[in-house]
């Protein structure tokens, strides 16, 4: 493997640690620890400049902005959705009625049938996944399907139409 020597902090190094075109052509002899000070470094200096561009360039490109912002905030939500059902399923990802394991059908159960309750005091939705996660993931939870989740609430007995039929 070919090594070249860094104009930076001149050790000798892989080809493979200096930054590299798109077209695979060595950029320069500087390697890429000292390419992330000197970035650091540069930033450093110059935030007043990077917040102005950056407030500039919001200004100028609204809907990019929001669309940037749209995926941002999509994948925190799903991200913290997995973490909730991941802790509630013991792993296992799946309703703990029938075993369906498609995460889009999963959602949260209020073990006592108070959900409605919780709702009025806690939020819905995404913010009530938010709100689990920030409160240690409090006790009276479990994962259910969606077609489970309902099916408890239009029976009687407010049981999972799978458990009357077994």
């Amino acid at each position: 493997m070919e090594k070249y020597k860094c104009k930076e902090c001149l050790k000798d190094k892989l080809k493979d640690e200096f930054y590299h075109t798109p077209e695979g052509k060595l950029d320069s002899y500087i390697c890429n620890d000292c390419r992330k000070i000197r970035s650091y470094l540069w930033y450093e200096n110059n935030k007043m400049k990077c917040h102005k561009a950056s407030k500039e360039w919001v200004k100028n490109n609204p809907e990019k902005r929001k669309l940037i912002q749209k995926k941002s905030n999509k994948k925190v939500r799903d991200l913290r959705k997995l973490q909730v059902i991941n802790h509630y399923s013991n792993g296992t990802m799946k309703c703990a009625c029938c075993g369906e394991s498609i995460i889009e059908f999963l959602t949260i159960d209020h073990i006592h049938n108070n959900g409605s309750k919780e709702r009025k005091k806690t939020g819905g939705g995404t913010v009530f996944y938010y709100w689990i996660v920030k409160n240690n993931f409090p006790e009276g939870l479990q994962i259910l399907c969606f077609n489970c989740n309902c099916g408890r609430n239009l029976t009687k007995d407010k049981i999972c139409p799978h458990k009357l039929t077994k």
